[in-house]
């Protein structure tokens, strides 16, 4: 036997995606073509409706190139901050090369200078000796010449050799004196090198710990763009509603030209 129960009810479907399907914006925009009509069919990726941006942000036509042209300008700006910071390191190893090779020139100086203060006081210490010795016999010429021993022109030869061995102990010790000064005068410019040096390393270096600075600044910034860029380029794509499956279009719940819809 067959039992039939009657009742009220409606068709559909067990499986969702077969089911009457609305398509949604995902940006707000005012519409600006119509691909489609009631009642067509289309297939699956068919262009369904074209939208313009409402948004102030996004209404340039050339939004992405100028986001793009941002982006590689501060590129090429880590660019030259890299081949800043490779420049100023060939600077510092130049000017500690410069460095080293003034300080060995003025070591060699140094040990010139030390080996000429001992010739220079061993010359001194000489003329000192003449020096005495001379006094001494022009003592005794002097003792003689009134005791009536030696003639007038031996004392005059005896005060000659007196004055000139005073005069090269002079020179002696003028000469002494100078070359110690030299000693001191090559330790100030031994350290005049290294401050000047130091001085033009430290400023080097800081040029490259501020070059260092802007590239991790501008990196975020690069970070950022592409970002911007990446949002753009696919709020772009998304001014184009697709069909996400082939079927028919039923009904538009927005007709005209120009209306402007919200997101979803």
């Amino acid at each position: 036997w067959t039992q039939n129960i009657s009742g009220s009810g409606a068709v559909t479907t067990l499986k969702p995606n077969q089911r009457p399907q609305t398509i949604q914006t995902l940006i707000s925009g005012r519409i600006e073509k119509w691909y489609v009509k009631e009642g067509d069919f289309v297939k699956k990726g068919d262009t369904i409706v074209q939208l313009l941006d409402v948004k102030d942000d996004f209404l340039d036509p050339r939004l992405v190139e100028r986001t793009e042209e941002q982006l590689v300008s501060k590129q090429q700006k880590i660019d030259f901050f890299r081949k800043k910071i490779s420049a100023t390191q060939s600077q510092v190893i130049a000017l500690e090369g410069t460095r080293e090779f003034k300080l060995s020139a003025l070591e060699n100086k140094m040990d010139q200078l030390r080996r000429k203060v001992i010739s220079d006081s061993a010359e001194l210490a000489a003329a000192q000796i003449d020096y005495g010795i001379a006094d001494q016999q022009l003592v005794r010429a002097r003792k003689m010449f009134s005791d009536g021993i030696i003639a007038l022109t031996e004392l005059e030869r005896r005060t000659a050799l007196f004055n000139k061995s005073l005069a090269l102990l002079t020179e002696k010790q003028q000469k002494f004196q100078n070359t110690k000064q030299d000693i001191v005068i090559c330790r100030m410019d031994m350290n005049i090198v290294q401050q000047e040096a130091a001085d033009k390393i430290f400023k080097a270096r800081s040029e490259i710990a501020a070059s260092q600075t802007e590239i991790a600044a501008t990196d975020v910034e690069v970070s950022k763009n592409q970002n911007q860029l990446a949002n753009y380029v696919i709020r772009g794509s998304q001014r184009w509603l697709i069909a996400p499956q082939s079927g028919q279009i039923t009904k538009a719940r927005k007709a005209g030209i120009n209306e402007t819809v919200k997101e979803g």
